[in-house]
Order: structure tokens, then sequence, then C-alpha cells
């Protein structure tokens, strides 16, 4: 199972119905205004006509007043249908070089979300993942078990949860330097994924404990997959001559009123158990509840 790191509702750097603008006029409108202008500008001519006809010189047929043989009417109507025609084409250009800028501001703020989107997500990995190890860390363990948590609950599914400590690593750190532990932590953390389904998921949970969150998982099934993982670990091999053993404690799901760190201080209990009992074994807290 791959868990997104997700970069929830982020802010954007603006509302996309913020850049509607000219939307609302279609090109093909924009493209016909200078013929509207053109008309527009006839319709004014009609209209002088009209009114020549009906206030001023009422002895006047209509279609005399449109065709007037006075040439300063003439002028000044077609001066009239001239200037209707040139504003129109005036603002369909403004119109179209307004549209084009809107489209950059678009095409600008899309840009600037994707990068938004982006470093948001690199940030959201970088805290949520150890920087020594490059596996998940505590923070985000604990998000996914209580998602696991609830779904198990839910849907009535088997849940096992494994704790595990990496056994006398304080001498590691002071027989063979801490440069060396974080080697071995490194080679720790490499070998969890080769023995889980893809399905489970691991994290560095502090120090030399690590932990292990395996899905639909009896606690049969977690005791396997425990002993599969001690038995890798003792068989790591380092440049340096270090050997290395591993503790493990299971707790699994119980009831469906527990919560995620109850199951958290059962798996630690199982752990102190296995500590105590010479290390380098299993051991599991499971009552389970029937």
């Amino acid at each position: 199972m791959i868990y997104t790191l997700g970069m929830g509702n982020s802010n954007e750097l603006n509302d996309s119905s913020s850049l509607k603008g000219l939307d609302v006029i279609p090109c093909w409108l924009v493209n016909l205004f200078p013929t509207f202008g053109f008309f527009a500008g006839l319709c004014m001519w009609f209209v002088d006509a009209w009114v020549d006809v009906n206030f001023i010189h009422l002895d006047e047929e209509f279609m005399e007043a449109v065709f007037s043989s006075d040439d300063t009417e003439i002028w000044m109507r077609s001066l009239v249908v001239i200037v209707m025609t040139v504003a129109a084409v005036i603002v369909q250009s403004i119109l179209r070089k307004q549209r084009n800028i809107e489209l950059q501001l678009r095409k600008y703020q899309h840009h600037l979300e994707d990068i938004v989107a982006d470093r948001t997500k690199e940030l959201e990995k970088i805290g949520s993942l150890d920087p020594l190890t490059q596996i998940y860390n505590r923070r985000k363990f604990l998000s996914v078990l209580e998602y696991e948590l609830n779904r198990s609950i839910r849907y009535g599914h088997s849940l096992s949860l494994i704790l595990c400590d990496l056994d006398h690593f304080k001498y590691v750190n002071d027989e063979y330097g801490h440069n060396q532990g974080d080697v071995v932590l490194q080679a720790f953390a490499r070998l969890l994924p080769d023995n889980l389904r893809n399905v489970d998921f691991y994290a560095r949970w502090g120090g030399e404990e690590f932990i292990i969150l395996l899905p639909d998982t009896s606690e049969d099934c977690g005791e396997i997959v425990a002993n599969k993982i001690c038995l890798a670990t003792s068989q790591l091999t380092f440049d340096s001559g270090i050997k290395i053993t591993a503790s493990f404690g299971i707790s699994c799901l119980e009831k469906q009123e527990e919560g995620s760190l109850d199951l958290i201080k059962r798996a630690d209990e199982a752990l102190y158990q296995a500590k105590h009992n010479g290390r380098n074994c299993v051991k599991m807290n499971c009552r389970i509840v029937k």
C-alpha cells in the first residue's frame, strides 16, 4: 500500500474564478464588433432622417431625408458611421489585448500553483522522513497507524504491530563510533522492505528503535514476520566486523475500543520481555478478545 504524502488543500495564489474576465464575451462576438459599429452608425443615420421628417422638415418624405441632397448633412451622418465603426474597432482591439493578458496571467498562475504544490509535497516529504535512514518518522507513522486502526475496527480486520530494538546498540556506538552506528541503523532500515509486504508500513520510532505496522495480519502471522526480520538482522555483515541482533515485541488489535497508544504500549511491554529474556528474540502481547 502506498501512503501518499498528499498536500491537502494548499492555499492557491488566486481563485480561478477571479480570472474569468472576458470569458463571458464569446470570441465570435468580439470579432463582429466592427460590423456592429458600422450598422449602429447606419441606424443613427436613419434615426436622424426620421427626426428630420417628423420634427424639422415636415413636408419631406422619409427616403428623401435619408438620401438628403444637403452635403453637410450627408457628411455629418457619414462621420457618425465612421466614428461608430472606428470606436467598435478600438473596443475590439482593447478586448483582444485584455483577453491575451488574462490568458498569460492564467498560465502564470497555474505555473505558480504547480510550483507551490511541488514545494509543498517536498516539504511534507521532508517533514515525514527520518533524515538518517530515509524511512518514515514517528509523526508519519502515528498518522498512518490511526488510519489503519480505524479501518480495521470498522471492517473487523486483524492488525498487528511490531516494535523492534537493536540489541546493545550503545556498545556499537562506544566501541566503533557513532558513524558506524549510523551505518548499522541505515542497514537495518534497508533490510525491512525486503522482508515486508507492500501494504506494511514501517518507520524509525526513535534512536535504535523501529516500528512496523501489519494491516490484515493475525498474531501468528505477525510472529512469523518478526522472526523472519530477527533472523535477517543477525545475518547482516559489515566491513567493520560488527555483528548485531534485535529484539521484537508484538501487539495485536484486541477490541474495538482499543486506541493506538494502547497498541503501542502493549508492543513496548512485549519488547521489554524480549530484552529481559536474552534478547535476539520475539515476544507477543496479544490477548485476543473474542
